[in-house]
């Protein structure tokens, strides 16, 4: 599943609500103005950026963990570094509307 092109951006012009706009100039979501809704936005805007970020950290952890120097790392680290991988993993699946186990 591939999500509307990236960056989205923000247009604050609606009276009651605000338009979350893909880089097409699409609107993607509306965010009904209440209190959290300026970080309800920033959140929503950010996210094919955030999704890219995690999909590239995950990576880079996943190589981590094969790397030989894991060898030198305490059982509870390795355990942490396995746990970390898979939250990224279930989020990223979860962004992208697939399912990981």
């Amino acid at each position: 599943m591939k999500h509307s092109p990236g960056p989205w951006s923000i247009d604050p012009e609606g009276l009651h609500e605000t338009r979350i706009q893909d880089a097409n100039g699409e609107v993607i979501a509306s965010v009904y103005n209440n209190y959290h809704s300026e970080r309800n936005e920033s959140l929503i805007a950010a996210a094919p950026e955030l999704l890219a970020a995690l999909d590239a950290a995950q990576n880079q952890l996943v190589l981590l963990a094969c790397e030989d120097w894991t060898r030198t790392l305490s059982a509870d680290r390795l355990e942490s570094l396995g746990v970390t991988i898979k939250v990224a993993r279930a989020a990223i699946a979860k962004a992208r509307g697939t399912k990981w186990n």
